[in-house]
């Protein structure tokens, strides 16, 4: 019985852990919508808020890699620059 009750407690933990993860993921991609130039701004965190992690992922395929590689494409001293 005690076999049965470990893998119990290790399933919850890691599942608590995954919920944490998703839970901060979630709160970075609505900071990234609401702090950058992003088109269909309001659309984006609306979608975030009422989908949670789903909306995120797609928020982070859809509009956030793009951003990033038009931030390495620009260089490290437009980044200065903007600040």
């Amino acid at each position: 019985m005690g076999g049965f009750l470990g893998w119990g407690i290790a399933v919850v933990v890691v599942l608590f852990l995954v919920g944490i993860a998703a839970f901060i993921f979630w709160i970075v991609m609505l900071v990234h919508a609401a702090s950058h130039p992003v088109e269909n701004k309001a659309m984006w965190i609306i979608l975030m808020v009422f989908t949670g992690v789903i909306g995120s992922l797609i928020y982070y395929f859809v509009v956030k890699r793009k951003f990033a590689k038009q931030i390495a494409q620009q260089g490290p001293s437009a980044n200065q620059n903007a600040k």
